[in-house]
Parts: C-alpha cells; structure tokens; sequence
C-alpha cells in the first residue's frame, strides 16, 4: 500500500522516454505517481501500471508547433483541466519537466513543493525570444523550490 505522503505529480510528456523512465522508477521506490500531460499517448508503457494515474489534456504533438507564437498559448487551455487533476490526486511534490511548458503550469498551482527540471532550449532559447519571455522564465524558476539540471553549463 503506498502511503499518502508518496504521492508524486508529474508534469511532464507521456511520450517522453525521460518520463516513462522517471515515472517507473519512482513507483519501483514505492511511490503513486500521477501524471499530467499535454500531449496524447502514443504508446502504452503506462496502461497497467500500478500505483499510476494519468491525465491528458488531449493535444497532438502537432497542434504545439504550428508557429511559435502559437505554441505557448495552448499551455494556457490546458491549466483548468491540469488544476482539477492536481486537487484530485493531492500530491505531496509537483514535478514539472521543461521550465517554458510544464514549468509554466505549475506555477499557477500555487503549491509549495515543486520541483522543475529544465531540459535545454527551455534555458537557452526561451528567455532569449523577447523581454516578456525573460520575465516570465525568471517568474517560472522562482516558483520552484528545487531546480534540476542537466548539465552544469545550464545550471549556471
């Protein structure tokens, strides 16, 4: 039986191989692992995991890179749906992965224990594209309790 205090959310890709492993090993330590993320499943490493649940907001990987301006602005559809599952299953730490996407919904849960793994062009890339987005990347990385990096060129 998993504990209440084991409970884990992640925000994350479900098509990521990085998630299935993370997802995994976590609930191989004894964790409930939820799962919130954007995309579709396209695959089914997940279906009969014990201690998982899984949330989609139902995208398509396409429906994110018709144009850059575009992109971003799907994330906010998703926050309503993503806040209603995090109420559901009432994690004790939020695991975002990638600081422009996941990083970002995290922020509006408004929770105290969140941990952000930032990935690459999250770091390099995002914050470069305008003042606005810089503002927003430096607001996301102060909502995270921990930050996890890849490399330690990208945590400096």
């Amino acid at each position: 039986m998993v504990r209440k205090e084991n409970r884990i959310l992640f925000l994350a890709d479900i098509n990521s191989i990085h998630t299935e492993r993370w997802v995994k090993g976590l609930i191989d330590k004894g964790y409930y692992v939820g799962l919130f993320s954007l995309t579709k499943r396209t695959s089914d490493w997940s279906v009969n995991l014990k201690n998982f649940t899984f949330h989609s907001f139902g995208a398509t990987k396409n429906s994110f890179s018709l144009t850059k301006k575009f992109s971003k602005i799907s994330y906010f559809f998703a926050k309503n749906e993503m806040i209603t599952f995090f109420k559901s299953f009432q994690p004790n730490i939020v695991h975002a992965h990638y600081a422009s996407s996941y990083g970002m919904l995290a922020r509006k849960l408004n929770f105290d224990k969140i941990v952000l793994s930032v990935w690459g062009s999250d770091v390099y890339e995002f914050p470069k594209r305008s003042v606005i987005h810089r503002i927003l990347f430096n607001k996301i990385l102060k909502t995270a309790t921990v930050i996890c990096s890849t490399s330690v060129d990208m945590a400096r």
